[in-house]
């Protein structure tokens, strides 16, 4: 199974996609995904259609995009923003790590894709432990805007 169904489940979603994106024209939607979905004729689909989608990908299936990330934050640019806060007892620290803009590909025509990665720590009394999540965004600038309103 796996690997035979990734091209059918990628059409069907494309299909999904183009059957009901004009029922949700002028509507913020956002789609979401794993690795599967988080190639260039995916994500070109979504946005031709309107819509959003956060993604999430493995370093090994875009292996130009990670360079790129490595190269951006050598010389700096990946920005970083870290919210604590206490819950109940426990002490939780998020962690963004993000950049706007980086090729999905390494060839051309690429679109360039914005990345970010969160870390949450979670710190108890004598114990601690983290959780990391990538995933990328599409056209929508990344901003260390923190208002929850």
């Amino acid at each position: 199974m796996g690997q035979k169904n990734c091209p059918s489940q990628v059409a069907a979603a494309k299909r999904w996609i183009s059957n009901y994106a004009p029922e949700f024209q002028g509507q913020p939607v956002t789609l979401l995904g794993d690795d599967l979905y988080s190639r260039q004729l995916m994500v070109e689909h979504c946005l031709e259609s309107g819509m959003n989608f956060i993604f999430t990908w493995l370093p090994e299936s875009h292996t130009a995009l990670y360079d790129w990330l490595d190269y951006v934050s050598w010389v700096g640019k990946v920005k970083t923003l870290e919210i604590s806060q206490w819950h109940k007892r426990c002490k939780e620290i998020y962690r963004y790590r993000y950049v706007n803009e980086i090729p999905l590909k390494d060839t051309q025509p690429t679109l360039g894709v914005n990345w970010c990665e969160l870390t949450l720590t979670k710190y108890l009394l004598f114990d601690s432990w983290q959780h990391l999540i990538d995933f990328m965004l599409n056209d929508s600038p990344l901003s260390p805007s923190t208002d929850s309103s």
